[in-house]
């Protein structure tokens, strides 16, 4: 039904996209049982793209981290998300070691080492005293919650009742109420942003009351924005009815 869907869109209904499809169709049926067989090639180029997937930094900038989730399904975001947050673990483990080799980094991560799996980082740092149980708790979840949108057959997002209430084990007292009884699919998705900033803090080694501070800082920044944001809309709006009125007078009555 996908293919059906995409080849009967308007990019493929002139005969000349047809003719281009056809071919690429016929020489893919001629390659596809014979994979690339340069070796050498192969190597350079996964090589390569595991090289890329370690540029970058983890970035604190919470506008690059908007500018990446901004057009990412809530499944997506989950991923991405989750997949940061055990790097940062990872990251700050590497840091309480004594220095390592390149290979012996490598010999910690890979399949069947000390550090190959998101339970081992979190077993390891919670044994070693860099996190607390609070901590655990949570990455937990969200190691959770990030299995469930990376591997779920059905269509998963934050309204999802069983990723709902997965995102509300994050929290506690007032706020574990609102998220309990607030279906707004973007407000469940700040809710699990906000969690991330707190977590990653709190993975980081800043203390429970400070990084709950500069989450409630984030939030307070993010809904003073939104508050511009919609002023400046409504003032824009209220400004083109009045041109439209002006340049469109009621005709006067009788």
């Amino acid at each position: 039904m996908a293919i059906l869907l995409l080849i009967t869109s308007s990019r493929y209904r002139t005969m000349s996209a047809w003719r281009g499809f056809h071919v690429s169709c016929a020489v893919f049926h001629q390659a596809m049982s014979r994979p690339e067989g340069d070796q050498e090639r192969r190597t350079r180029v996964l090589e390569a793209l595991g090289s890329y997937q370690k540029l970058g930094a983890l970035s604190d900038d919470i506008g690059d981290l908007a500018d990446m989730l901004m057009d990412e399904s809530d499944r997506g975001v989950v991923v991405i998300l989750g997949s940061l947050i055990e790097d940062a673990l990872l990251a700050r483990l590497m840091g309480t070691f004594t220095s390592l080799s390149n290979q012996e980094q490598k010999n910690l991560i890979r399949g069947g080492g000390l550090l190959s799996s998101f339970d081992h980082k979190v077993t390891l740092a919670h044994a070693t005293g860099t996190i607390d149980q609070e901590t655990v708790d949570m990455l937990k979840v969200i190691k959770a919650m990030r299995n469930a949108c990376a591997h779920s057959r059905l269509d998963i997002k934050f309204s999802t009742p069983q990723l709902h209430d997965a995102l509300s084990l994050l929290f506690a007292g007032p706020a574990k109420a609102t998220i309990n009884n607030n279906g707004n699919p973007l407000a469940l998705r700040f809710y699990f942003i906000i969690s991330y900033l707190y977590l990653s803090d709190r993975i980081k080694g800043i203390s429970r009351t400070r990084a709950a501070k500069r989450s409630r800082m984030f939030m307070d920044a993010f809904l003073t924005s939104l508050e511009e944001t919609v002023a400046t809309y409504r003032a824009s709006l209220e400004k083109r009815n009045k041109r439209r009125a002006q340049s469109f007078p009621q005709s006067s009555k009788g």
